[in-house]
């Protein structure tokens, strides 16, 4: 049962370990898909205006 608790805790830390990597956690995702949905406005202008 120990283990099975430890493999629980190492797959939790790897999560933590990979969202740390991409410098994005629960505060900052809505925060980056706001980020992302101002970058396509803006394509979408500079489409516009021909650039």
């Amino acid at each position: 049962m120990r283990n099975k608790q430890e493999g629980v805790d190492l797959q939790q830390k790897s999560t933590e370990e990979n969202l740390d990597l991409t410098g994005l956690d629960a505060r900052q995702i809505g925060t980056y898909s706001e980020f992302c949905r101002h970058l396509e406005e803006l394509y979408g202008v500079a489409q516009e205006v021909g650039w």
